[in-house]
């Protein structure tokens, strides 16, 4: 069965690459071709060593490089109400996705269309005790998935269906190869005969009743909202077989209140329910409810009910300000169970030819103060630009500590752009790269 399937989707490869083709060709006539190529050279240092000791837990003054270097390729060809695309990325381990797509507009309407082949990665720690990817062998490039989407857009609506096939198995490229029933001991391989395929769909209808009130209706066949991952690239949309449910939620819906008047604001109510007849919860009613206070603060609360039972969720009271947002926690006893304060501020400046910002953000909580603080500055000068941000984390056994300094530096010399990062952490250089790209 699945043989049909890939005869036919490499056919529609063909086209794909046939419309491609076409459309550069039809391009030097009247159409319009965009994109860009980037290099990308990322360098990291490697533990040092002593001999008889090993790996120090120290960072050295010199010391060995890691490299990583991945050219990508972005096309884009539009002619009339038909355009084609081409997304592509090349490093050191070889081709890691190769996306090619289609797209037709008419109207406000659209059909987009757009596969998917990857090499599948799984994440390891090296020898190093560094985090790396590598390529599962066979280290094939495979059929990952297929994404069709149609956008049908009327006056107060839009449908959106979105159709799925994918592979379920594929690896993904951010966790640990590591299938169950596989043989201890021998080696773990992922090729043909390891993929198994799905079909799914979500479709979605967004639209307004009475007074505006938005309304979403969503139907899931085979399909669940997520992506489809690979190293580099995704697909919007996850298959999955076991899902078939319907969500409707209507938010913004206003109830009146006679009491209320002065410091209390009219009370919004937003109400969802989903069926899932493959779950053990057949139906599950959502509500969330808020009210304004003293045109300031915002208090709001949650329940869900379903036949599994009742949930509250408590209270939870945001108050804004132009440096932050305090948000509090009530539980359903009416005691705090949690409280956070985030912290904001921004300001733009210019010193002669030069123009720049500079911010700061953080974060406190009730049980172990300030987490997290960060520190920017942007400049620009012309042709060339540069950011820098000062980062610090709450560490257990230190609390608040020095997590990192980035810094970019960039020349747009318009079509080409150069740009190089670097960061620099607790324990010394953690990387630096460089990017030299031409955008047309």
């Amino acid at each position: 069965m699945w043989s049909g399937w890939r005869r036919a989707l490499g056919r529609y490869a063909l086209l794909v690459a046939f419309l491609c083709v076409w459309c550069v060709i039809g391009a030097g006539a009247s159409g319009i071709l965009s994109g860009g190529t980037t290099v990308n050279i990322a360098v990291r240092t490697v533990p040092c060593t002593i001999d008889g000791i090993g790996y120090l837990d120290t960072p050295c003054e010199w010391s060995l490089l890691a490299w990583d270097i991945d050219t990508s390729i972005n096309l884009r060809c539009s002619f009339e109400n038909l355009a084609a695309s081409l997304n592509t990325v090349f490093g050191l381990a070889g081709v890691e996705y190769v996306a090619p797509g289609a797209e037709y507009s008419w109207a406000g309407h659209s059909l987009r269309t757009t596969l998917l082949f990857a090499t599948p990665f799984e994440s390891v720690i090296d020898a190093h005790n560094l985090p790396n990817a590598v390529v599962i062998p066979y280290g094939d490039l495979l059929f990952a998935g297929a994404a069709f989407d149609a956008t049908l857009r009327f006056t107060n609506s839009t449908v959106r269906w979105n159709c799925l096939f994918q592979d379920v198995n594929f690896p993904n490229p951010y966790a640990k190869y590591d299938p169950p029933g596989w043989p201890p001991g021998d080696p773990v391989l992922y090729g043909l005969g390891d993929q198994e395929f799905a079909m799914g769909s979500l479709i979605t209808l967004s639209t307004r009743v009475g007074e505006g009130l938005p309304l979403t209706v969503q139907l899931g066949l085979g399909a669940e909202p997520g992506s489809l991952s690979v190293k580099g690239y995704s697909l919007s949309g996850k298959a999955n077989p076991d899902r078939l449910f319907v969500n409707v939620f209507l938010s913004g819906l206003g109830v009146p209140c006679p009491w209320c008047g002065g410091p209390i604001g009219e009370p919004r109510v937003g109400i969802g329910i989903r069926f899932e007849p493959k779950s053990a919860a057949f139906w599950t009613l959502n509500g969330s409810a808020s009210v304004v206070l003293y045109e300031v603060a915002m208090l709001g609360t949650s329940f869900s009910v379903s036949t599994t039972g009742v949930r509250w969720g408590g209270f939870s009271l945001n108050i804004p300000h132009t440096l932050g947002t305090l948000n509090i926690q009530l539980d359903a006893s009416g005691g705090i169970s949690s409280a956070s304060l985030n912290w904001s501020y921004r300001y733009q400046f210019v010193l002669g030819r030069t123009r720049g910002s500079c911010g700061f953000t953080g974060n406190w909580v009730t049980d172990r103060g300030v987490i997290g603080t960060n520190y920017t500055l942007t400049l620009n000068q012309a042709l060339f630009s540069s950011s820098y941000g000062l980062h610090y984390v709450w560490h257990s056994e230190k609390g608040l500590t020095f997590s990192a300094l980035r810094m970019r530096f960039t020349l747009n010399l318009s079509p080409v752009q150069f740009s190089v990062p670097i960061i620099y952490g607790r324990g010394g250089m953690s990387s630096i790269g460089f990017s030299a790209g031409y955008v047309f």
